[in-house]
């Protein structure tokens, strides 16, 4: 395991939405780990019972989409490797 300085750290953007309280995460900006996307968690009334959100998730630098997925969870821990999401 590599200790990270806090100098390492990606800071999160000024554009990304303001903390929210838990059960408000539809249509929340969430940041990947290593800083470089950001995924858009939104409502799918299609398929609620299973799925209920689909992610899109952005490239941070060109804000072009980079894909999409769905997802029981409102909220997930994720990066992007080689046009995959991890969570």
């Amino acid at each position: 395991m590599q200790t990270m300085s806090p100098d390492a750290v990606p800071s999160a953007p000024s554009d990304l939405t303001p903390p929210q309280p838990a059960g408000h995460l539809a249509n929340r900006q969430l940041l990947s780990a290593d800083g470089r996307n950001y995924l858009v968690s939104s409502p799918n009334p299609a398929n609620s019972n299973t799925q209920k959100y689909t992610f899109t998730a952005y490239d941070r630098q060109t804000g072009a989409r980079v894909g999409a997925f769905q997802s029981p969870l409102a909220a997930v821990l994720f990066y992007v490797t080689d046009s995959k999401a991890v969570h």
